[in-house]
């Protein structure tokens, strides 16, 4: 963002007018989303989440009846699928509430378009998550704390290969893509439209920062919602959602590797594979549009 406000400061005023052209026209280009689908489509998101969660726990339940055992709902099997359900809520929930208001929920309207230039996407993903790290790591030395996030062990990655094959996709495929859908996707558009482009910027960024209280330390909710800041930007530049969707996935590979102590080389392979699958996924939806 710095960088942004040095350029406005020192750009010819044609290159800042033609800036401003551009985001004009993204701007008109945007869905026309009632506001009140922004409330709406949260209390959707929340009502499926526990529908779903109440039934996938009446189904272990009577699963563990029949064979005898006793799971514990707090279990980090459970913990598991409860977050994955979570995750196709959020998505659910936003298409549910956009397709009553409008009767159309359309793959680009959130923004799952192709990427004109590929590399220049790239180039941009790696600075802005370069950008990322040093802000974190300039707050967590500001404030003097180096808590870091601990959700592996709720979801019990020691425990088993399959709950750590089951989280390491809930991490760096399911959420990334989840999480961006609804506030890259849905939440900044929606804002930018009815209030301007700063409005949608800091709104989904902090509701995004806001949405990992439970599962991050309160130390490091304000460095994701820039985060949140720098994916925004991200949306603006190339255009599509495709790039949101692997910067989130390399930043939530690498953090799983640190998290579990993972050699340098296996990261690596981590994030090949998240960032293979998010950019594969957001394809084959653009080209089943």
């Amino acid at each position: 963002m710095g960088t942004f406000y040095l350029w406005i400061l020192s750009a010819p005023q044609g290159e800042i007018l033609q800036a401003m052209l551009k985001l004009k026209a993204m701007r008109n280009e945007l869905p026309d989303w009632p506001l009140w689908t922004l409330p709406a489509a949260f209390l959707m998101i929340t009502a499926g989440t526990l529908f779903a969660t109440i039934l996938l726990d009446l189904m272990i339940k009577a699963v563990a009846s029949v064979v005898g055992a006793h799971v514990s709902l707090k279990s980090p099997g459970v913990i598991l699928g409860s977050t994955l359900v979570q995750d196709a809520a959020f998505i659910g929930g936003t298409i549910a509430t956009v397709w009553l208001a409008t009767k159309r929920a359309k793959a680009s309207d959130f923004g799952i378009v192709g990427v004109a230039h590929k590399w220049r996407a790239a180039f941009m993903a790696l600075g802005a998550w370069l950008l990322f790290l040093a802000v974190t790591a300039t707050w967590q030395n500001l404030v003097n704390s180096h808590e870091k996030q601990s959700i592996t062990k709720d979801l019990g990655v020691d425990q088993s290969t399959l709950l750590w094959a089951g989280s390491a996709f809930l991490l760096t495929v399911a959420a990334p893509i989840a999480e961006e859908f609804v506030f890259r996707g849905f939440v900044f558009p929606l804002v930018w439209k009815k209030l301007g482009l700063i409005a949608g910027i800091l709104s989904s960024s902090a509701l995004f920062g806001l949405l990992h209280i439970g599962s991050s330390p309160p130390v490091l909710l304000l460095p994701l919602a820039f985060l949140g800041v720098t994916l925004c930007l991200m949306r603006i530049g190339t255009g599509s959602l495709i790039p949101c969707f692997a910067l989130h996935s390399v930043n939530n590979s690498v953090a799983f590797g640190v998290m579990e102590k993972m050699p340098a080389t296996h990261v690596l392979e981590l994030v090949a594979v998240g960032l293979a699958a998010t950019v594969t996924i957001g394809g084959v939806i653009v080209r089943r549009a």
